[in-house]
């Protein structure tokens, strides 16, 4: 793996998120070029607060709810167990992540 399984149509027709930082028109418009024209790949810049939006709805609340499914399917097979669990970071992430891409941008 690593660099050896690396292929340079990798990105080839791919939709990439480009985020712009404040006052960033300049930066934002030259990873769009590269993005398009070095690798090919099809970028959509998107506000942060549209990219945090969209991220959370397609991968934070599914791996929430997969976490409570698994605690709760958990708890009905061995109840006196689940209480001495300490609850699972994982919950944690989504609300400790909300806007670390802004704190960089400001």
């Amino acid at each position: 793996m690593g660099f050896e399984a690396s292929r340079p149509d990798l990105f080839r027709q791919s939709v990439v998120y480009v985020t712009p930082c404040r006052d960033g028109e300049q930066a934002v418009r030259e990873v769009v070029d590269f993005w398009q024209t070095v690798l090919e790949a099809e970028p959509v810049v998107l506000d942060a607060d549209r990219h945090d939006a969209q991220l959370a709805a397609t991968s934070h609340l599914p791996q929430i709810v997969a976490s409570l499914l698994g605690d709760f399917l958990a708890s009905t097979r061995r109840p006196a167990r689940r209480s001495a669990r300490a609850p699972p970071i994982r919950r944690d992430w989504p609300l400790a992540s909300r806007h670390c891409g802004r704190r960089s941008c400001s």
